[in-house]
């Protein structure tokens, strides 16, 4: 934003009243207006003596949100049959995929500064947020998401610190994709009643196939090191 945007952005909300900014940020209207409104907002709030109100997060404003881009079919797809093989095969690596192109549509959709990559990275940080915003979603469109954010995030974490487990307590680290099980059945119901014309993708492609051929590779040679010890 150059300086001239900058001082029309600034005359802008000045001259609007009080309740008004109060109401675009307490529902952190991020889909609406840019990053430096926000900041030029809580100045307004400090110059006028205003108590800065509690925001909404970023995942509650990405599900109420009035202003949507038409990217295509909600979420990522994929069978469930496909995201516990390929999960199971990768050794959890097509999870953080997985995680990635879900935060990825939401980025694309409602143009909120969020960066899907260390989202994915760190999901045990962000997946509750996640499975919240899906569950939202699925209110909105009167779809059954019949799971509780908080049971599946408990679920997912605990399955995950499991990777620090010695032998063979560890091998349930592997089982990370279970509780994401539920979440895809959801997200694919979702798609059928709102993009019935998008196949949901239960395909392998050539890359997945490498996959899944090294995974097997990998998950031979570590049983057969637990059964044979140096």
């Amino acid at each position: 934003m150059d300086n001239s945007e900058l001082i029309h952005l600034k005359n802008t909300l000045r001259q609007k009243p009080t309740e008004e900014l109060i109401s675009i940020w307490t529902e952190n209207k991020k889909d609406e207006w840019p990053e430096e409104a926000f900041k030029i907002i809580e100045k307004i709030f400090t110059e006028q003596g205003v108590k800065i109100p509690k925001q909404k997060s970023i995942e509650d404003s990405m599900v109420n949100a009035k202003s949507c881009k038409d990217v295509g079919a909600p979420f990522f797809s994929a069978s469930t049959k496909k995201l516990a093989i390929m999960s199971l095969c990768t050794f959890g690596i097509y999870e953080i995929f997985w995680f990635y192109k879900n935060w990825k549509f939401l980025k694309e959709k409602h143009n909120f500064k969020i960066r899907p990559f260390w989202r994915a990275l760190f999901s045990i940080f962000f997946c509750y947020s996640f499975f919240k915003i899906v569950k939202g979603y699925c209110g909105q469109h009167q779809v059954k998401a019949d799971y509780k954010p908080w049971q599946i995030t408990v679920a997912y974490i605990v399955l995950t610190m499991f990777n620090t487990a010695p032998d063979p307590i560890w091998l349930l680290s592997s089982l990370t994709f279970i509780p994401l099980l539920y979440v895809q059945k959801v997200i694919n119901n979702l798609r059928n009643q709102l993009s019935p014309d998008f196949a949901i993708n239960d395909k392998f492609s050539g890359w997945n196939i490498v996959g899944i051929i090294f995974g097997l590779i990998c998950w031979a040679l570590v049983i057969l090191g637990m059964i044979f010890p140096e």
